[in-house]
């Protein structure tokens, strides 16, 4: 290098420090880009709950009634499956422990048998109705607890629900109809159930079998299993009601567009 500065070297530092500035610049441009973007972040982040919070809390205000009212429905369902339940399982008992006793016919004088020729397959039917109903209510009622709330919030337990929701109707009105058909066949003198018998005989006293409070047992078997078929029909259209609307309104996340540009 030539020790001694040429006329043009003062104008060549000039340049020198021109490039430096220019370069720092736009190195605390790159800087206060980055510092804006990282704030606007951190303003999304501070604000999102704000913004979506009210919206949120209005979108699961209807969800949370609807589970409100499913639950309701549910108790009231599993409160009558176990009177329905414990009926039947006694006019099951009362049927095998006198079904081989006899009476004294009052206009024969001859030794009878207080049961005819009895088809038990409608009560076993709405028993093992009655079982499924109550076994599926608890489980659902322990899948309330805080340790399984995390297996609530997948897909499994949506189709889950709709499973056992769709089985449990399915198999509370075939119970029902299969109850009340072979009913009408023992009032048609056809076919004698245990409703139909116990009816038939209810103004008569003989053995040691209570007719008329038989009767009655299965004749609120039959309205009970009626007001359960519509609580596990409603509560199936709220759970799809709920879960369309949860899908509906979905909140969408969406990051803010950011002013500017950067240099490199």
């Amino acid at each position: 290098m030539d020790p001694h500065q040429s006329s043009y070297e003062p104008f060549r530092h000039a340049r020198d420090g021109y490039d430096a500035d220019r370069h720092m610049d736009a190195a605390a441009d790159d800087e206060t880009l980055l510092k804006q973007e990282d704030h606007a972040r951190q303003q999304h982040a501070m604000n999102q709950p704000r913004s979506q919070g009210g919206r949120l809390n209005n979108e699961r205000a209807p969800r949370a009634r609807f589970q409100t009212i499913r639950t309701v429905f549910r108790v009231l369902s599993l409160v009558l499956a176990i009177t329905i339940l414990g009926i039947q399982a006694y006019s099951i008992y009362v049927w095998l422990k006198t079904r081989r006793q006899s009476t004294r016919n009052q206009t024969t004088g001859f030794q009878t048998m207080i049961w005819a020729i009895i088809d038990p397959w409608p009560t076993w039917v709405m028993l093992g109705a009655a079982v499924a109903a109550v076994v599926v209510h608890f489980i659902a009622f322990g899948s309330l607890c805080g340790c399984c709330q995390s297996a609530r919030r997948g897909a499994s337990h949506v189709w889950a629900v709709y499973l056992s929701s769709s089985l449990l109707l399915s198999a509370w009105i075939a119970a029902l109809v299969y109850f009340k058909v072979v009913d009408s066949m023992g009032d048609k003198k056809k076919n004698w159930d245990l409703w139909s018998w116990s009816c038939h005989k209810r103004s008569t006293k003989d053995g040691d079998v209570a007719w008329n409070a038989l009767c009655i047992e299965n004749n609120y078997t039959f309205f009970a299993a009626i007001v359960v078929v519509l609580l596990e029909g409603l509560g199936l259209i709220l759970f799809i009601a709920s879960q369309h609307s949860a899908k509906m309104n979905m909140p969408s996340m969406k990051m803010p567009k950011l002013s500017g540009y950067r240099r490199f």
